[in-house]
């Protein structure tokens, strides 16, 4: 994937939930320094704010709050893949022919750092606070480094020269809380990036559970995936041995196993599947997906992507083709997250849950999960 390489300025506030372990009140504070975490119950609100900002959470057209975990994650991935555009009158990140200065060139850099500002304002008030059991403490740290090491990958990857360890251009490891007197610091080096990365992994491999309360909560699983994806990307000698070990340890030991129809975790069962190592919660009543798929249409299938599915029986239910009315021709329609006719649609339970760490609309099963899959 090309690489961006440009500075863009960070957005300092970030928003924290005021609400128990579950994902289900928008952010409504912007704290992100002082006095935040007193206790278990302010420690687990805070913490849900930078699972808010992972799922990137926000505000439709219509100002109802949505999760827009797909803008960033599963539409500009596709669309810089080749397999996915914008139908009415194309668009820059699938012809690559973005510049510095193109709009949206610096989203996935502003939504990366503001995961890591939240979670090293996190980091930094709950390490003081002695009122916390020692293993919820760590859960929940260790949850928050998982957060940032996500965040950093995605950073590395877009913005970096990833590909090369000896290169100078990295990223911006901010380690602390931004600050006026630490928010003017250079790029690291590609391999630090990389060393810091990989050491929040082991933090959060050593520290979270096998399961947590829910699946939209990292566990020790979802940590073992970023981490060979992570192993993967930088190549390294003795990297791939280490993905094998890893991807297998999942295959064999965690207790996700694969559907037998990988049309059922998108169509019926969502984040109730046994497949779905990491999902994105959406709010009550939130079709942000659904309207930007199908009622909206603004990403539709390349001609590049109907071609991947020459012979594929999953294309039967991942699009459908119908006219284009503004240009001509046709568009491929997505259905692989709602039932019914294109021409029709109409948004089901799971239309708007979303998928982690899965990167491109079509990377094969929900949950990303290491192992090979036959076509269903």
């Amino acid at each position: 994937m090309k690489h961006f390489f440009k500075i863009y300025p960070l957005l300092l506030l970030v928003a924290f939930v005021s609400c128990n372990k579950q994902l289900n009140v928008f952010p409504t504070t912007q704290e992100v320094d002082g006095n935040v975490i007193t206790d278990k119950q302010s420690a687990q609100t805070t913490l849900n704010g930078v699972y808010y900002l992972f799922a990137n959470a926000g505000f439709d057209n219509n100002q109802n709050p949505s999760i827009l975990w797909c803008d960033l994650n599963e539409m500009i991935p596709s669309e810089l893949s080749g397999t996915m555009t914008y139908p009415y009158g194309g668009i820059y990140f699938a012809d690559h022919t973005y510049l510095p200065s193109s709009s949206g060139v610096g989203n996935i850099w502003d939504y990366g750092y503001k995961i890591v500002n939240a979670a090293n304002g996190f980091l930094k008030n709950i390490a003081p606070v002695n009122n916390i059991n020692v293993s919820d403490k760590q859960e929940m740290i260790a949850e928050a480094k998982f957060l940032r090491a996500y965040a950093n990958a995605e950073l590395l990857f877009y913005y970096g020269q990833y590909d090369d360890v000896s290169s100078q251009y990295g990223i911006i490891l901010r380690k602390d809380f931004v600050t006026t007197d630490n928010l003017a610091q250079p790029r690291s080096t590609v391999k630090d990036c990389y060393d810091f990365i990989l050491a929040d992994l082991a933090d959060a491999i050593s520290g979270l559970p096998d399961l947590n309360s829910q699946n939209y909560y990292a566990n020790v699983w979802a940590a073992r995936l970023l981490k060979a994806r992570v192993l993967m990307v930088r190549g390294a000698s003795g990297d791939y041995t280490g993905v094998v070990g890893l991807c297998k340890s999942i295959i064999d030991s965690s207790n996700f196993t694969l559907e037998a129809n990988t049309k059922d975790i998108f169509l019926s069962k969502g984040l109730s599947s046994s497949e779905v190592i990491l999902g994105i919660k959406p709010y009550d009543n939130d079709i942000y997906k659904y309207n930007e798929y199908l009622y909206y249409r603004q990403a539709v299938g390349s001609d590049s992507m109907v071609s991947l599915f020459a012979g594929d029986p999953r294309k039967d239910w991942t699009y459908q083709t119908i006219p284009n009315p503004y240009y001509g021709g046709n568009m491929y329609v997505f259905t692989k997250y709602f039932s019914g006719s294109a021409d029709d649609p109409s948004p089901t339970s799971n239309a708007s849950v979303s998928y982690a760490p899965y990167r491109s609309l079509f990377a094969g099963s929900g949950s990303d999960r290491c192992g090979g899959r036959k076509y269903e």
